[in-house]
C-alpha cells in the first residue's frame, strides 16, 4: 500500500498541529517498504515549523522503513532547506534522508 498527502499552502506553524497528526495517521497504516507521497505544489509559505514537520516526517519514515517522495517541490520550500544544507532530503530517494 502507498499513501499520499498534500501539503496545505501554508505550512506554518498554525497548520503543523493538524499536519502532523494527517501524515501520522499516513504513516501508521503503511507498511514496512511501502512509499508516502507528499505533494508540496500549493505550498506558497513555509517557516521553521514546516520545515521541522517535513524532516521529522522523512526521518520517521526511514526509521519504519518507508520510501518517501516529495513531490511539486515549490523554490519556496527549496530554498530554505537548500540553504541549511537539508536540499538533499527533497530528493527522491531515501538515501537521500539518511545522508542529511
Amino acid at each position: 500500500m502507498n499513501a499520499s498527502w498534500a501539503a496545505p499552502a501554508e505550512l506554518n506553524i498554525y497548520a503543523a498541529a493538524e499536519s502532523g497528526a494527517a501524515i501520522a495517521a499516513l504513516l501508521a497504516d503503511l507498511e514496512p517498504g511501502d512509499e508516502l507521497r507528499i505533494d508540496l505544489a500549493q505550498v506558497g509559505e513555509i517557516d521553521a515549523a514546516g520545515m521541522q514537520l517535513l524532516l521529522a516526517t522523512a526521518l520517521a519514515a526511514r526509521r519504519d522503513g518507508h520510501r518517501i517522495r516529495f513531490g511539486g517541490v515549490p523554490e519556496i520550500v527549496r530554498e530554505p532547506f537548500d540553504r541549511f544544507g537539508l536540499g538533499s532530503c527533497l530528493d527522491a530517494d531515501e538515501t537521500a534522508v539518511e545522508d542529511a
